[in-house]
């Protein structure tokens, strides 16, 4: 038989590949992904020398929660720091994206997202760090960018605004990129 192994307890059923042993699955993500629950968005923009680029987001009050990673590019040195309980006002709406084309760009857990807002940290929560290019301990090149992402998820607070912001540490315009993606669960308790 050339076919996949199938494992039931008579109502779920796991696959195993007959030719390599494995399990043949995809992780809960993926699957928020198929089932019209995973959502995407990001801003970029050419930011002046010491400027910015804010991405700010606000979770709804709901029992729905958003697992969330973030990433960012940079094309020069810059600094990223990650926000909870930051102050937000202004800035323009992004539009999240559904992952899945097939549903709706209807977020439930996501009830505000907007670039270059004014923020104030001053009583947030830093939840994240990261410097790119010439602080970086690797090199000393102002003109180094790069790259830097979560490597995990969050699961985010209800009803909190959170901020992802890059700084440009080069003295240099660059252009800056900040990307979300999660997706929505309503945790089972016991």
């Amino acid at each position: 038989m050339s076919g996949p192994v199938q494992v039931t307890d008579g109502e779920r059923n796991i696959i195993i590949d007959r030719l390599t042993n494995a399990l043949m699955t995809i992780d809960y993500a993926h699957h928020e992904i198929h089932s019209g629950g995973a959502f995407r968005c990001g801003t970029q923009k050419e930011a002046t020398a010491n400027g910015n680029l804010t991405l700010s987001f606000k979770t709804a009050n709901t029992t729905k929660q958003a697992h969330m990673v973030w990433a960012v590019e940079t094309e020069n040195s810059s600094t990223v720091s990650v926000y909870e309980k930051s102050e937000v006002t202004g800035g323009s709406a992004v539009t999240p994206r559904n992952a899945n084309r097939s549903f709706a760009d209807s977020s439930v857990t996501m009830q505000s997202v907007v670039k270059d807002a004014t923020v104030v940290t001053t009583n947030a929560t830093v939840i994240g760090n990261k410097v790119i290019g010439s602080n970086d301990l690797r090199s000393r090149d102002p003109n180094l960018g790069g790259a830097a992402a979560s490597r995990g998820e969050w699961v985010l607070k209800q009803n909190t605004w959170y901020t992802v912001k890059i700084t440009d540490t080069s003295n240099a315009a660059q252009n800056l990129w900040i990307g979300m993606d999660w997706y929505e669960h309503t945790p089972k308790l016991s």
